[in-house]
């Protein structure tokens, strides 16, 4: 076989086109940047798992047009899965806007842009388990990083909280605080001090770092505590050890206040005898009466007219026996803790709840944007209960959607929400034998009312209406342990509108029983700051 040279011209034409080609590619058009550039600042590098985490966003529109834009956060791993919170934005042209948004945290948190579909892009927060979740003031001592170490299994970030706002969903995912107690008085303004006490409300644990040699003192408040701990300056490596090991047990010490139980009892559908028997008849209808009497041999081609007819005439009458038996709307019960503390004038209210549900109409409510909700589906399997994650459940500001509630199912729900309040239980006088003289200004009568003096000895009152003064009578608690620390107050209240009220959800379901605890220090006039 030969082989012919290429011509000369050939030669020349093909260096032409490869010359064309290389021009083009080094004289090709820059890919364009997207539309709306997005950027999220973590603010702490841990946090614990299905809490609301603070992140701030910034959106940045690289177009020559005003953008509406939504940001979405989710689970990363299915689309369907856990709770999506989305935030709108407006971004003038060329402009951009900076917001910090609590989506809850989830092992694999990530967020987009609905509009722009360019693809997710994760969180990257350290979710890993730990015991200690701590997070340490900027200009607090390096000895206090003691904690990171693996003895402690603790996930320490370091911050300039005040830096962020004044809000207590910023720390809801934390343990504990660690700061100065002279930068807590003097560089933290009231509204962050306020938002931080909100949140030791709830259960956070708040570390004030005195002087030097101090010795180590813990204050209550709602299910938290204020640690005041001495400065580990000048301590030699292994006593700071000491020290940190001795703070974090006072840190896990449990109080006494009383826990919100998984609301009892269980609601779960039975077996329907009337839509089994429907379903029977269905399958004759379908089955031997269409093909032997309604469509015999030879006429089968009625089938085509037969089956469809059947099924929506038994589909309408299935409806209505559902709509009939089971109503719509559902039924359930609530278990309500409203905690109080007097000196900020505020609550904390936290809110179990169960209920099953029938035929829902509508699934959407409001919740105020600073409330917090959790929920799980509860299921039945031979003879067992057990629970999971509610799935498609979604969120924007108030607006509360998806599967937060659905039809037919046995759904348990976690509230918190801080609310202002001026209700407390006041101290007015202590007689000469001891005993207090209360006053109310909680909307409704305390009952079963029980106090513990700064001596630790208890005293009741059965009831205590709102505005009336009466003494308490001492008494001996059942059990301690389930009694107030020294100058708290515990007692049950009947729900009653106003600030204090349980906080509502979907207004279909029918509480059938809602049970009010309240508790917290009781007031003092003058009431010192800590």
């Amino acid at each position: 076989m030969f082989r012919h040279p290429l011509s000369r011209s050939w030669l020349f034409f093909s260096l032409l086109l490869l010359t064309a080609f290389s021009s083009a590619r080094l004289h090709a058009s820059p890919v364009p940047a997207p539309p709306i550039i997005v950027s999220v600042e973590e603010a702490f590098d841990y946090s614990a798992e299905d809490a609301r985490v603070p992140l701030r966003v910034r959106l940045e529109n690289t177009t020559a047009a005003d953008r509406s834009a939504t940001l979405q956060f989710r689970e990363g791993w299915r689309s369907d899965h856990g709770t999506s919170h989305t935030y709108p934005f407006f971004i003038p042209a060329g402009e951009s806007v900076q917001a910090v948004v609590y989506p809850l945290l989830s092992s694999n948190l990530v967020y987009e842009v609905k509009e722009s579909h360019e693809g997710t892009s994760s969180v990257s927060v350290d979710t890993s388990s730990k015991d200690l979740y701590a997070v340490i003031q900027e200009s607090a001592p390096a000895d206090w990083h003691l904690l990171s170490e693996s003895s402690y299994h603790a996930g320490v970030s370091s911050c300039d909280l005040m830096k962020w706002p004044a809000d207590y969903r910023m720390y809801e995912g934390q343990t504990c605080l660690i700061i100065p107690e002279k930068t807590y008085r003097t560089y933290f303004d009231e509204a962050h001090r306020k938002a931080i006490r909100q949140w030791v409300t709830g259960g956070g644990n708040l570390w004030l770092i005195g002087d030097k040699g101090q010795p180590a003192a813990t204050r209550l408040l709602g299910h938290g505590r204020i640690l005041h701990v001495p400065s580990l300056d000048g301590l030699p490596e292994t006593e700071k050890k000491l020290k940190l090991a001795e703070f974090v047990k006072l840190h896990e010490k449990e109080d006494s206040y009383p826990e919100l139980t998984a609301t009892a009892p269980y609601y779960f559908s039975t077996p329907s005898t009337m839509l089994g028997l429907v379903l029977i008849i269905f399958a004759v209808f379908v089955g031997p009466l269409s093909l032997f009497l309604w469509a015999p041999a030879g006429k089968r081609q009625r089938l085509f007219l037969l089956v469809p007819g059947i099924s929506i005439g038994f589909s309408l009458l299935l409806l209505l026996f559902i709509l009939v038996g089971d109503g719509t709307g559902g039924a359930g019960k609530r278990e309500v803790l409203i905690q109080v503390n007097p000196q900020d004038h505020s609550a904390l209210i936290t809110q179990s709840q169960i209920c099953k549900t029938s035929v829902l109409l509508n699934n959407t409510f409001k919740l105020p944007e600073n409330a917090g909700i959790t929920g799980k589906r509860q299921r039945k399997a031979l003879h067992s209960k057990w629970e999971q994650d509610i799935e498609n459940a979604a969120r924007q500001g108030e607006q509360c959607g998806g599967n937060w509630f659905t039809s037919r199912s046995t759904l348990q729900h976690r509230l918190i929400m801080p609310v202002a309040t001026r209700a407390a239980l006041t101290l007015l006088e202590t007689l000469p034998d001891g005993a207090p003289v209360f006053q109310s200004t909680f909307p409704g009568t305390l009952n079963g009312l029980t106090y513990r003096d700064a001596s630790g000895k208890y005293w009741t009152l059965e009831q205590l209406p709102p505005g009336q003064k009466m003494q308490a009578f001492p008494f001996t608690p059942e059990d301690e342990l389930s009694a107030p620390p020294t100058e708290h107050f515990l007692a049950t209240m009947e729900p009653a509108p106003g600030e204090l009220e349980p906080i509502p959800t979907l207004p279909s379901i029918n509480w059938e029983k809602t049970s009010i605890t309240v508790s917290g220090p009781v007031a003092v006039t003058p009431q010192p700051h800590e």
